[in-house]
């Protein structure tokens, strides 16, 4: 098993998120496990994840650098993998402190007996416009691994560069969009990811799978945490909104304080977001407030986070352990006009804030910290992947 990180939001350095944090994606590769409100096991959420690490992140602007299908680096990921841990690659490091994102991903990859540790089998994988990570296993890889590659296209096929289950999975989702490079709806990408499931759960006929996994287009964001058992926890994954309106900002300039300074509030995701987290889920495998995740919408106005391990060691009711078997979508919303692509809303916000005004004034200029790298409003929701192994059993794969 592995561990990830992402950051949707508020442009920032890198470095603030790998190594600023208390307990960052670098902690996690020698120092993890620190999963509160799920049960102990180390097999799925292994403390030791130290064969490789990887990050993958989005340019804040067009450069004009387009590739043959008509991409450029705001478009497409860039991607940096090594075999080393994250505290002992010096590029890393080096490389970190000098690159600003606002969607970023990160990696720390626990290799499975015998598995081999190359840069081939590094997450995140990329291709086009689309970059993916997981955490988890495929039952029986092995013995389907096989059957799953004929699936795919010719195209795809070739571009498998390691033996992983994750790169195939990644494979299997783009093999049910039209291409990699034409941006498609957030509903078309759910479906790929789940119908990519459907096929894994079919193919090893229903064994349990841990597919904790994250997929982004450069605007939309799908994660889920997932294990198709009726018995046994999927890995830990838990996320966190940033600073509600009228709150003050995270303070990213000193690591990630932000987190502990304002852990003390109360009830400050009453619209519907994170709560405090629960000492144990409850007997249905979801607490009352993880269920009621599952049945709302809600807004973060500045940032999203996910990790597989909370970031700060403190402040934990800022934190929200994410329902058993969920699926969360992220997509940037226009205020009070609809969803929008992040491009969208980042010039909308930019060309609100030159004219000096917003539709709402100077208190709605202050609601949505407009700023000349103003973030994104994400609209959050939370959709229930329970019935999937049983539909993929029942009706095959599509």
């Amino acid at each position: 098993m592995c561990r990830w990180i992402f950051y949707y939001g508020e442009e920032v350095c890198i470095a603030k998120l790998i190594f600023g944090a208390t307990h960052g994606l670098a902690s996690m590769a020698e120092g993890a496990g620190y999963t509160p409100g799920c049960e102990h096991n180390q097999q799925r959420n292994h403390p030791v994840n130290v064969h490789g690490c990887g990050i993958g992140w989005y340019a804040a602007q067009k450069c004009g650098m387009v590739d043959e299908d008509g991409l450029d680096s705001y478009d497409r990921p860039a991607v940096y993998t090594t075999v080393a841990a994250p505290s002992h690659d010096r590029n890393l490091h080096s490389l970190s402190k000098s690159i600003s994102t606002s969607l970023l991903f990160g990696h720390v990859r626990a290799a499975g007996p015998g598995a081999s540790v190359h840069q081939y089998n590094c997450h995140p994988f990329s291709k086009g416009r689309y970059m993916f990570m997981h955490n988890g296993d495929v039952a029986s890889f092995c013995k389907i691994r096989r059957g799953l590659l004929s699936t795919l296209r010719d195209d795809l096929f070739e571009n498998i560069s390691g033996t992983t289950d994750s790169e195939l999975l990644f494979h299997l989702i783009l093999n049910e969009l039209p291409d990699w490079h034409t941006p498609v709806s957030p509903e078309t990408l759910q479906n790929a990811l789940t119908k990519a499931f459907c096929a894994v759960i079919h193919a090893n006929q229903g064994q349990p799978n841990s597919l904790n996994v994250a997929l982004t287009d450069g605007e939309t964001i799908i994660a889920t945490r997932y294990r198709n058992s009726d018995h046994e926890e999927p890995p830990s994954l838990y996320f966190h909104l940033g600073p509600m309106p009228g709150e003050k900002a995270w303070d990213l300039d000193k690591g990630m304080g932000g987190f502990d300074q304002l852990a003390s509030k109360e009830d400050i995701h009453s619209h519907g977001g994170a709560r405090k987290l629960p000492a144990r889920p409850a007997s249905n495998g979801r607490s009352g407030i993880q269920y009621k995740l599952l049945h709302n919408k809600f807004v973060a106005t500045q940032a999203l986070l996910l990790s597989s391990e909370p970031l700060s060691l403190h402040g934990l009711d800022r934190w929200q352990l994410c329902p058993p078997n969920s699926m969360i979508i992220a997509a940037p919303t226009r205020p009070m006009a609809g969803r929008c692509k992040r491009s969208e809303l980042v010039a909308n916000l930019k060309d609100m804030m030159l004219a000096g005004r917003t539709s709402g004034g100077a208190a709605e200029r202050g609601r949505i910290n407009i700023s000349p790298s103003s973030a994104p409003v994400l609209e959050i929701e939370v959709k229930c992947l329970k019935n999937l192994c049983a539909n993929a059993l029942a009706l095959g794969v599509q």
